[in-house]
């Protein structure tokens, strides 16, 4: 740069002299601006850009300036760095910020007076669920498909978890879809749909019921299908189905019919005529299941025991004692001669 300014020229010619003056300028613009800050910028939030020239001269006919859509927004001169502040709102995704360095220098020409370096602006924001299936009732066998979609960026990653009726969490499946191909009872319940990136996360829940007949029914009888009169007896009756069912319990002989909210009947203090052939029904508004059974009531026995079921142990008794007599007085016999030999006798008659 120490040859810039007035050159003198000078000729001799004899005795002949001249001279000429020249001003020398100098310049250096090699490249563009380089523009920096915006991999940070974030949605509604304080953020700042920077545009800077390297290598420049003269740096103080130097002017950078910011643009948008042809409309200047900021100018510095005599600087070769310059900061642009602002607030990234939701209009500005997609759109280009400009900056614009130009050195003003006479007789330079205009193709080498300007350079400038363009972005667009894509800053920062945690997602945010914008569709989700609608909450859903389905048939107990129907296919089951469930869609989340979401956006913000970096590009969030989608993962679905669900809670059952009973409360019970399965953690989360990734991905924007949720398929099954044949819903069960035990898949009624909410499934949460969640967008996570770097900058936040964002959910939102679907709830699915599901709906089926009775089915897989069964019928539990306690103590026992055949009991002795006086007793209770349980009848509990097990189903599978949503709406839950209405249970009734049927007496087949006489048509007298009972119901329960729970499922479970007591028939209490049996007799004889409670014997015979029931019917349990399990209906709700998509169908209905049947279960027969039969239930067999003992009669007490009330008379008393016969002449003979008294008197056979009464004579065995008198014969065993004879018995024992006999033997006892022969076995004293014995001792005395040393021996014993049992008489011949006839048996005694009854």
């Amino acid at each position: 740069m120490h040859h810039e300014g007035a050159l003198q020229c000078r000729v001799r010619c004899g005795e002949e002299s001249g001279k000429s003056l020249s001003t020398l300028h100098l310049y250096s613009f090699p490249s563009a601006p380089l523009i920096g800050g915006q991999e940070r910028l974030r949605l509604g939030a304080e953020s700042v850009l920077t545009c800077q020239v390297s290598d420049v001269y003269p740096p103080e006919q130097l002017t950078l300036s910011w643009l948008q859509g042809g409309s200047v927004l900021q100018s510095t001169r005599g600087a070769v760095r310059s900061e642009y502040r602002f607030k990234p709102q939701e209009q500005d995704r997609g759109r280009s910020l400009i900056c614009r360095a130009t050195l003003d220098l006479k007789d330079l020409p205009t193709e080498d007076q300007t350079r400038e370096t363009e972005v667009l602006l894509d800053p920062l924001f945690a997602p945010v669920v914008t569709e989700i299936s609608s909450s859903a009732l389905l048939m107990v066998g129907a296919p089951f498909v469930l869609s989340c979609s979401a956006r913000g960026n970096p590009e969030p990653q989608i993962s679905w978890s669900f809670r059952s009726a009973g409360g019970q969490v399965e953690a989360g499946r990734p991905s924007d879809r949720l398929e099954i191909a044949q819903v069960r009872l035990s898949d009624a319940g909410r499934y949460d749909c969640e967008a996570r990136n770097s900058e936040g996360n964002h959910s939102a829940s679907v709830e699915v019921r599901v709906h089926a007949p009775p089915r897989n029914t069964s019928v539990l009888v306690l103590p026992s299908t055949v009991v002795q009169e006086g007793q209770t007896i349980t009848v509990s009756c097990h189903t599978v189905c949503f709406p839950p069912a209405a249970v009734s319990l049927k007496n087949l002989a006489n048509g007298t019919v009972l119901y329960s909210s729970n499922g479970t009947f007591l028939l209490v203090n049996v007799t004889a005529r409670d014997s015979g052939m029931y019917q349990v029904n399990v209906t709700n508004e998509l169908g209905f299941q049947v279960r027969v059974f039969s239930i067999r009531v003992r009669e007490r026995s009330s008379s008393p025991p016969s002449l003979g079921s008294v008197l056979i142990p009464v004579l065995c008794s008198a014969v065993g004692l004879a018995a024992a007599a006999l033997l006892l007085d022969l076995l004293r016999r014995s001792r005395k001669k040393g021996f014993y030999q049992l008489p011949q006798t006839a048996p005694p008659s009854a």
